[in-house]
């Protein structure tokens, strides 16, 4: 397994690295300048990011429970809706912010179907966005997003048994936005998907607007 996995990220490096050498050059060769906009928004949702597998493990950790006769579930929605404005600073570079949010929870239950206590884990994401474009014409891109995040993890406990008082605490903890696989496809108005991996998902798709 551990050899696989190092297999996996070498292959992953190896793709990133050529598509940020590679590409770049050929699209200054054979693409097409098309109609320049300051500013784009877009907004999508994705699947399993990384605060989700970091919010999974905190409410899946915080609910176990081994008192005979308890049940201990974990569940999150594994979607992450996400927002990005940026800003284009030439044909080729896009920079702005982004912001993502997911959510967790867990839970104690006795084997009547009594909950005893509920862990509930908000994570919403901040941080800086950078995009690389490798190819663009008659409004296609194909590009490259990367960016910097701060995540907010915020821990809400409630005891129903009364053998605790509620609590929420709060972290931040960073996070890094590397999606080397991206296609955008519409002038004013179109639709987009971004492969990767951060904070807003293994995989995004939504909508964009330039103005």
């Amino acid at each position: 397994m551990e050899n696989i996995m190092k297999r996996f990220f070498t292959f992953f490096a190896v793709v990133v690295l050529s598509l940020m050498t590679i590409l770049p050059a050929s699209a200054q060769d054979y693409s097409l300048p098309q109609t320049t906009y300051n500013k784009r928004v877009h907004i999508g949702v994705g699947a399993l990011s990384v605060p989700d597998i970091f919010g999974i493990l905190i409410a899946g950790l915080s609910s176990l429970e081994f008192d005979e006769g308890s049940n201990a579930t974990a569940i999150t929605p594994c979607t992450n809706p996400s927002f990005e404005m940026l800003w284009n600073n030439d044909h080729w570079f896009s920079y702005g912010f982004s912001f993502a949010f997911g959510c967790a929870s867990g839970s104690v239950e006795t084997a009547e179907g009594f909950v005893k206590k509920r862990t509930n884990v908000f994570y919403p994401t901040i941080g800086f966005v950078a995009e690389t474009r490798y190819y663009q014409n008659n409004g296609f891109a194909l590009y490259g997003s990367w960016g910097l995040d701060a995540t907010i993890y915020a821990v809400e406990q409630n005891y129903f048994d009364g053998s605790a008082s509620s609590s929420l605490d709060a972290a931040i903890y960073p996070c890094l936005d590397v999606y080397p696989l991206c296609f955008r496809s519409g002038e004013k108005l179109g639709i987009y998907a971004e492969v990767g991996w951060g904070s807003r998902g293994v995989a995004n798709v939504g909508a964009f607007i330039n103005f």
